[in-house]
């Protein structure tokens, strides 16, 4: 979400989730921005990861959509292994 009634764009809130296959120990992994005066900034967590698990988060420092884009596409290893044709 986005407050465009300024001069400038601010990021209001936002998640990024990538999601991985079924063999993995993790199943997800989100970032969250939560909109301002949500119960999260309170305990001061309003930019945070959920590794796996809705109910479970973990305190980080805040990144920008483009950086969490980046980490998404560089940090993760691809699987090399080349397809096979199906028949």
């Amino acid at each position: 979400m986005i407050d465009e009634s300024q001069k400038f764009i601010e990021i209001l809130g936002f998640n990024f989730e990538i999601r991985f296959p079924e063999n993995y120990s993790v199943q997800f992994l989100r970032f969250d921005l939560n909109l301002p005066n949500h119960r999260n900034e309170e305990r001061g967590m309003r930019f945070h990861i959920h590794p796996g698990h809705d109910d479970f988060m973990i305190p980080s420092p805040p990144l920008s959509p483009l950086e969490i884009l980046f980490l998404f596409l560089n940090a993760f290893p691809i699987n090399d292994r080349p397809r096979t044709l199906s028949t």
